[in-house]
């Protein structure tokens, strides 16, 4: 009575999560006695890696088929577990017979790369006691070489692995850009994740930089590990994220703001940082550790003013007197971010006159910028006469600016009653 097995050893191979993997043997029972027998299955070690991490029972299934004159007894999948199975039992008489015996592996999530080793035994014994027939054994390796993998995936929306803000307009308080970084990871021991700035967004026409403190990144997600609180970015390293201990598979968002976005001037940013890995054991060699991702944005260029009367949808004096003095204001808002000195101007085709042709004197209707940030006078009070005045000049850096236009009216004694009516205009220059 004697076994033998098609094959010294169970070897799944190379296997990553996820993958399913059968491997089969094929077993043959010679007997030449009448004696009646079974065959059990031993599990004599379980899969193990070098640090004694053990594969899960319930990972591994196997069951036998084929059996043409005994009764197959494991013919449904069942764990490799633990302990003694009866794998089949001969007829009465103990006839020879042929099976198949299938091992299926189920590599699971979370579970250590490196290479796994168990061994298993077969045995086949004599259900009656008989001098001619004794239990014979046979004993078959089996393993799995579990690849290890570290691998850090950075994206955008647009499925790119930069950050890009986008264009930027003047009435923006914040850009928010959002990446998503992915780790699959099974390396068996903590890592973690840093990123810091190699270069700050840097204006490409005129080499200004966005100060540091207006970056800010905010994480969101991250089940397995521990993410950091909102942190500043900067050229110094920063933790933004801890695996568990086992350095388990993860992913997170990344959700960077840019304060004040509307503040910068115009132009193209470019910038660049970088993400890194530091882990608690050797990465696998294919594993990239660190990566470097661009920045940019585009502020829009912005060049205007807006003029706005502070009473009704026109400059009036209303029921003014011979002798008497008046007061009506607008309001100007210049916006300019281009980084250019400018000049705002009067324009004037025409005097205050009447229906008649009679005319205010040009040192009777005066105007003059007051700051409304500080109230300070921008100039003193000039004549509004026919032809183009300047009423102020921004300084070197062409800064946004919001004004109260203050125009006074002084009617002369003489002065005919009836409605008298001008056109002011207004422009703005670079210079």
């Amino acid at each position: 009575m004697t076994p033998s097995v098609t094959r010294n050893d169970i070897h799944f191979g190379e296997v990553e999560e996820g993958d399913i993997v059968t491997e089969e043997a094929e077993i043959n029972v010679t007997n030449d006695t009448s004696v009646r027998y079974q065959l059990t299955h031993f599990l004599v070690r379980s899969l193990q890696n070098e640090e004694g991490d053990l594969l899960n029972p319930e990972q591994i299934k196997f069951f036998i088929r084929g059996a043409n004159l005994g009764t197959m007894r494991v013919e449904a999948p069942s764990a490799l577990q633990p302990g003694t199975v009866t794998l089949y039992t001969s007829d009465e008489t103990g006839t020879s017979d042929t099976m198949t015996i299938a091992y299926t592996l189920f590599v699971p999530e979370k579970v250590k790369g490196g290479m796994y080793r168990g061994q298993v035994t077969f045995n086949l014994e004599p259900l009656t006691a008989s001098g001619s027939a004794s239990l014979q054994s046979i004993t078959l390796e089996i393993s799995a070489q579990i690849r290890t993998v570290f691998q850090l995936a950075i994206s955008s929306q647009s499925e790119q692995e930069r950050l890009d803000f986008g264009k930027i307009s003047l009435d923006q308080s914040e850009a928010v850009q959002e990446l998503l970084f992915e780790v699959l990871s099974n390396i068996g021991s903590g890592y973690q994740i840093e990123q810091r700035f190699v270069t700050a967004l840097t204006n490409v026409q005129n080499g200004q930089t966005v100060p540091f403190e207006k970056l800010t990144v905010n994480l969101s997600g991250g089940t397995r590990g521990t993410l950091s609180p909102q942190t500043l970015l900067s050229q110094e390293p920063a933790v933004i994220y801890r695996s568990d201990s086992s350095g388990s598979s993860d992913s997170w968002i990344a959700a960077y703001h840019l304060e004040g976005a509307a503040s910068l001037p115009a132009g193209q940013y470019q910038g660049m940082f970088s993400v890194s890995v530091k882990s608690d054991t050797t990465l696998p060699a294919t594993a990239q550790t660190a990566y470097s991702v661009p920045a940019s944005l585009e502020v829009e260029p912005v060049f205007d003013f807006v003029v706005t009367p502070v009473e009704g949808g026109s400059l009036q004096f209303k029921d003014v007197k011979p002798d008497e003095s008046a007061e009506s204001q607008l309001v100007v808002q210049i916006r300019n971010n281009t980084g250019q000195r400018y000049q705002f101007q009067l324009v004037v085709t025409e005097p205050l006159v009447n229906e008649q042709g009679e005319q205010i004197p040009e040192g009777n209707f005066t105007v003059r910028l007051e700051r409304v940030a500080t109230g300070d006078a921008a100039g003193d009070y000039q004549p509004v006469k026919v032809g183009t005045a300047v009423l102020y000049t921004s300084n070197d850096q062409g800064e946004s600016d919001v004004f109260n236009l203050t125009c006074r009216l002084t009617v002369p004694k003489k002065s005919k009653g009836g409605t008298y009516r001008t056109q002011l205009s207004f422009a703005l220059l670079v210079i």
